[in-house]
């Protein structure tokens, strides 16, 4: 068999530049708005970033005033100094704040003053038993 001679016209000129050109031009426009993308969004999380850190930020001050709250309330100090505020009249301990009241009168009962002997003395009786046994 011989071989022919016929050859396949390869594409060439203005057709295939152009076909080039177009692919080129969508990878860069592609990749530019991808870009663009990239950058609104980075901006997007660095603004939230920023409002994390001042919110964090408050909170710190916030936890550091109630800290020193805190310290000022524990401390005999600071104790002393709300006592004196608000006129409790509270006194340290071992300081000789004695109160004496005085015993209050006791009525008898001259009904039921039989009653409570006999039954004081059953017990006594029924205690003594017990322990003999």
């Amino acid at each position: 068999m011989a071989r022919s001679s016929r050859r396949v016209p390869v594409a060439t000129g203005l057709g295939s530049t152009v076909t080039s050109m177009v692919l080129v031009c969508l990878a860069a426009g592609a990749a530019l708005l991808g870009y663009i993308r990239l950058k609104a969004e980075l901006g997007r999380l660095e603004m939230e970033i920023g409002a994390v850190d001042r919110e964090l930020m408050a909170r710190r001050r916030s936890n550091e005033k109630l800290r020193a709250d805190y310290e000022a309330l524990v401390s005999s100090d600071g104790l002393n100094r709300r006592i004196i505020a608000m006129n409790l009249d509270l006194v340290m301990p071992g300081e000789n704040a004695r109160v004496v009241l005085s015993e209050p009168a006791v009525e008898i009962d001259t009904a039921a003053a039989p009653v409570r002997r006999d039954r004081e003395s059953r017990i006594a009786t029924m205690g003594a038993a017990a322990l003999s046994q």
